[in-house]
């Protein structure tokens, strides 16, 4: 079987977009990790401000002393329910992105093989 030369110029087009998808990917995981760790940061913000001023709970359970450690976090998790799934989707999120880029890390070196054996190919149909 002879090699011609639009195989391995497809296939080095193809490497060049699936490059291309990985930058992109990359990209977007850079975003999806700067909201992941804003949301993790204002919702630790949120908690230590609640746990630095316990009175919040008190005046909110119309409690006659100052309110427990689970009085306190289950006040952090009524309030703060919204910030909290937005947090567990951000890190969905981003172990999903992840994922993608191992997959096309796959496909790249799929590639590579793919280029590497048409190389050999087109050497032994030279010699």
């Amino acid at each position: 079987m002879t090699v011609d030369s639009t195989k391995i110029k497809g296939s080095i087009k193809g490497f060049k977009e699936v490059l291309k998808w990985k930058q992109m990917k990359l990209d977007v995981l850079k975003e999806a990790v700067n909201s992941e760790t804003s949301l993790k940061l204002e919702l630790l913000h949120k908690a230590n401000e609640v746990k630095l001023k316990p009175d919040i709970v008190k005046e909110a359970y119309n409690l006659s002393k100052n309110p427990t450690e689970k009085q306190i976090q289950a006040y952090i998790d009524e309030t703060y329910k919204d910030l909290t799934d937005d947090y567990e989707l951000a890190k969905q999120n981003t172990a999903l992105i992840r994922k993608e880029l191992e997959w096309i890390d796959d496909c790249i070196s799929l590639v590579k093989y793919i280029l590497r054996s048409l190389e050999n190919e087109k050497e032994k149909g030279i010699q």
